[in-house]
């Protein structure tokens, strides 16, 4: 991947901006629909989703952080949230899990 804007880190796509910024904000509908809409609208398989989207908008939260532009609750906060958008986008995906084996 190229670099941002300023020559470091890591460029978005518009999709994965788009996601870090939800992801950023705390809106949960919009970061999960950012998903959904990736697997529905591109055809794009989980790992893809998982890889192009979501991983370089949590290293890009991470270069926030080095840079002091995000506070340590901040990037745990995101941190945390993503994981609960991706759990709710896998269950999205895969549909509920067969509780009966």
């Amino acid at each position: 991947m190229s670099p941002g804007k300023y020559r470091h880190g890591l460029a978005l796509t518009p999709r994965a901006a788009d996601l870090l910024d939800a992801l950023l904000r705390g809106d949960r509908e919009r970061a999960l629909g950012t998903l959904v809409d990736a697997y529905r609208d591109e055809g794009k398989l989980l790992l893809d989703i998982e890889q192009e989207l979501l991983a370089p908008a949590l290293v890009k939260a991470g270069e926030l952080w080095v840079r002091g532009r995000l506070g340590d609750s901040a990037f745990e906060r995101v941190g945390r949230f993503a994981e609960q958008v991706e759990r709710a986008f896998r269950r999205h995906a895969l549909g509920p899990a067969d509780k009966t084996s």
